[in-house]
């Protein structure tokens, strides 16, 4: 799944134990599948706070899931960037600091975190509903 990538992927396949050009494991003789993405459907919502940062293997995700090869082949795993959102709205912290509170200390980003929150949930309904469809 990442032999064709065009990310950086080498730190997220060393800590897994595995080998980028063949699939192997690092398990010595045995080739164990070792992919999640083979069969479980997923959904990665980033905030545009941690994707503009490259943060947590956000590029590879995207790369994967814009290569089709994210989850299970002919699924419906998704990777999706919330827009102007920063990481603390994805809790409900956000929405019950005042928002003059919240700017103020970089909590919450331009958007108002009931908006992000929204996007939030119909970002994951939308995944759910096609996933019950499967």
């Amino acid at each position: 799944r990442v032999k064709d990538s065009k990310a950086n992927h080498s730190y997220w396949t060393s800590i897994s134990g595995i080998n980028s050009e063949t699939s192997s494991t690092a398990m010595g003789d045995s080739q164990v599948a070792l992919s999640l993405h083979e069969s479980t459907q997923m959904l990665f919502l980033f905030s545009d706070e941690w994707w503009s940062k490259g943060w947590s293997g956000s590029d590879v995700l995207k790369d994967m899931h814009d290569r089709k090869v994210l989850g299970p082949k002919g699924g419906i795993s998704r990777f999706r960037v919330i827009d102007q959102a920063f990481h603390q709205e994805f809790s409900d912290a956000c929405m019950i600091t005042p928002l003059w509170i919240a700017r103020a200390v970089g909590l919450t980003g331009p958007r108002n975190p009931l908006d992000t929150a929204r996007d939030i949930h119909l970002e994951t309904l939308d995944f759910l509903t096609a996933l019950r469809r499967l």
